[in-house]
């Protein structure tokens, strides 16, 4: 029989996890001026990985934040039905995102549309949960 007390940790480490995957997608529209959440979500080590590319580390989190905000200065990203698998400190949460992103010169109507799925790898450090890796895999992309 499992124990009463892990029941409750375990339940609060998966609520830490899940408010993690939403801080980054919180922060993705609503921090777009600055990059100081960046290690609030990352671990100082964390890879990306987009369609774009793949990115290790702080600076090159903060170049690829850059860019897509230069690129696209209003975004609006929703996250959903997140799975939590844990591994000692280790978690694996998977998410399912739709986002949509909005060209500087094009206005609202020239927007780009696409969903898919995170999938995050988190570890758990002294200053809480971190996400280590990240990568998203296109599921539809529309305008």
């Amino acid at each position: 029989m499992v124990d009463t007390r892990d029941r409750l940790a375990a339940l609060l480490d998966k609520a830490e996890l899940v408010e993690l995957v939403d801080r980054y997608v919180h922060h993705l529209d609503f921090d777009r001026d600055n990059d100081a959440w960046l290690d609030t979500v990352f671990t100082e080590d964390a890879e990306l990985i987009f369609p774009q590319g793949t990115f290790r580390g702080m600076d090159e989190l903060r170049e690829f934040q850059r860019v897509a905000y230069a690129k696209f200065p209003r975004s609006h990203h929703i996250g959903a039905n997140h799975r939590v698998v844990f591994e000692d400190d280790t978690a694996a949460v998977t998410v399912h995102l739709i986002a949509v992103h909005i060209g500087a010169a094009a206005g609202p109507a020239g927007h780009t549309s696409f969903g898919g799925f995170g999938t995050a790898t988190a570890i758990r450090t002294t200053m809480g949960w971190r996400i280590r890796r990240f990568a998203f895999t296109v599921a539809w992309s529309g305008q």
